[in-house]
């Protein structure tokens, strides 16, 4: 060519870059759709986030207003042991401060679009009570 350089591609911004670190299918859909409805530009999500040290990691979080966002399959919230564990967990989170905001697989699977805007629409409750206490 006639002398232009073109720069090496560069990834994608936002979770979607990082779906090699999320831990489930249900995460990847969730997160693709969050991203082809635009909503990682207005709210751009951290994946598998830690919190409290590491002693928690949230599927998605938007640190900024303290809300997590958490994938449950039956995979792994399938007997009793891990129903309660889990609501140990979230309650232990809440009280750090945290909204935790779960979608089931089959919510996911029905209607992933539906799930990203209800998430985003909650994120944009948080963010007007933060601004208008």
């Amino acid at each position: 060519m006639d002398g232009l350089e073109f720069p090496e591609e560069q990834p994608l911004p936002g979770p979607l870059h990082h779906a090699a670190l999320m831990d489930s299918p249900l995460e990847i859909t969730f997160c693709m759709a969050w991203e082809e409805e635009a909503l990682d530009l207005l709210y751009p999500l951290t994946p598998q986030y830690e919190i409290n040290g590491g002693q928690y990691r949230l599927d998605f979080a938007y640190p900024p207003l303290r809300v997590g966002f958490e994938m449950d399959s039956y995979t792994y919230h399938s007997d009793r042991e891990a129903f309660t564990r889990d609501r140990k967990r979230q309650r232990e989170i809440e009280a750090l401060g945290w909204r935790i905001l779960r979608f089931s697989g089959d919510e996911l699977r029905a209607d992933v679009v539906r799930c990203v805007q209800e998430a985003a629409h909650f994120l944009s409750i948080q963010s007007y009570r933060q601004r208008n206490p």
